[in-house]
């Protein structure tokens, strides 16, 4: 299962409908093989308004499933790391629960959206999902929240900051690989090969199951 959500800061996404070829080869690499029972792998994708808390949720408490999130993390004002991931209704904390929002459109394209937030709060999310793997600033500083799977997540390197585009493609790139240290290894190659200069030194690294 992959989730794809992230807004600029207008509110617009960002991510929906965009890298279509390599998603594309990610998803041939996957339903062309089958999994340790012999049963054929499936590809799903939920991008853009779709990729709500709840979506996440219900991925994340699905055993024998993968689930690759891809977008933003989150970092409150003083806080040293990343505490959680951005979806498209609300915040999630793996582990520890999940917020959702209340999200308005602006009265125009170009206006922001409103947020009512919180307008439902649920603790103590689920995490029966195989391997989660999330794709955004930081990520690996969620480790602690999915110590009950396979866990891969992102350094950003000294400056903290890798692009959503890149972060994109090395989300592909592990997809395509089939995870694991393949994964992380094709990962890696994506960001080596990003144009953005801000990206160098940021890494794919996974942690297993404790």
């Amino acid at each position: 299962m992959v989730i794809r959500t992230a807004t600029d800061n207008l509110g617009r996404e960002v991510l929906a409908g965009t890298h279509t070829k390599e998603w594309n080869v990610a998803a041939r690499s996957i339903t062309s093989q089958k999994d340790a029972k012999g049963n054929s792998n499936t590809f799903h994708m939920i991008e853009g308004p779709a990729a709500t808390v709840e979506a996440y949720k219900a991925a994340i408490s699905k055993p024998d499933t993968h689930v690759v999130f891809v977008g933003h993390s989150l970092r409150p004002e003083g806080a040293t790391h990343e505490t959680g991931i951005q979806l498209s209704n609300g915040e999630s904390y793996g582990k520890e629960g999940s917020w959702s929002t209340k999200v308005t459109p602006g009265q125009t394209p170009d206006s922001p959206p409103s947020v009512t937030f919180p307008s439902t709060v649920g603790m103590g999310d689920t995490v029966s999902a195989s391997s989660v793997a999330l794709f955004g600033c930081n990520t690996y500083d969620l480790t602690q929240q999915y110590v009950s799977t396979n866990f891969t997540g992102v350094q950003s390197g000294k400056d903290g900051v890798t692009m959503t585009d890149t972060l994109d493609l090395m989300a592909a790139s592990w997809v395509s690989a089939g995870g694991g240290q393949p994964g992380n290894n094709a990962s890696n190659a994506a960001v080596d090969n990003s144009p953005h200069r801000v990206d160098t030194g940021s890494n794919v690294e996974s942690d297993p199951a404790q």
